[in-house]
């Protein structure tokens, strides 16, 4: 992940479609994905993933990533 422009960062739980989840909201909102990456503390724990992003999330988009099942503490920075 470069960090340059948007990027959503957000702690979740280690678990299929929990990034899946995260994509749709963003794909839904028409928000393209530059790069992401994850990294976490072993199988099943908590995660850290920071997507590099083409444009701004709305708040209510941010709101809506906050509500996907495993996502704790979304926000958005630019960079």
């Amino acid at each position: 992940v470069r960090p340059l422009g948007y990027m959503l960062i957000y702690e979740n739980v280690d678990r299929p479609g929990v990034l899946a989840g995260v994509g749709g909201v963003l794909a839904g909102a028409g928000i393209n994905i530059a790069a992401m990456a994850l990294g976490r503390r072993g199988k099943g724990e908590q995660a850290l993933t920071a997507i590099d992003l083409d444009d701004e999330v709305p708040q209510e988009v941010l709101d809506h990533v906050n509500r996907v099942d495993g996502v704790q503490n979304a926000r958005l920075i630019r960079v």
